[in-house]
């Protein structure tokens, strides 16, 4: 089975955080969505929303551990997500 690996983009650093994989694209966006609107002291997301970007980074084969390379692109923006 392929996963899907996304990152987070942070623009005020100009940098990735370390990828993740999950089942499908919706799971990632889902996922990143929830935290950009999770309420707390020390979450960033939530308090700079417009510095963050969900990317689609690569798949990952649990059958054989190869890492494949996709088209990148930006599944989700922190702005667009945010929910009042």
């Amino acid at each position: 089975m392929n996963m899907v690996m996304v990152a987070i983009r942070d623009s005020a650093v100009d940098a990735y955080m370390p990828p993740i994989t999950v089942r499908a694209i919706g799971e990632g966006v889902q996922m990143f969505s929830d935290e950009v609107n999770r309420k707390a002291e020390n979450n960033n997301l939530a308090m700079h929303p417009e510095d963050f970007e969900l990317w689609l980074v690569g798949e990952f084969s649990s059958r054989d551990g190869t890492i494949l390379e996709v088209e990148r692109r930006v599944l989700a923006r922190g702005k667009d997500v945010v929910q009042s």
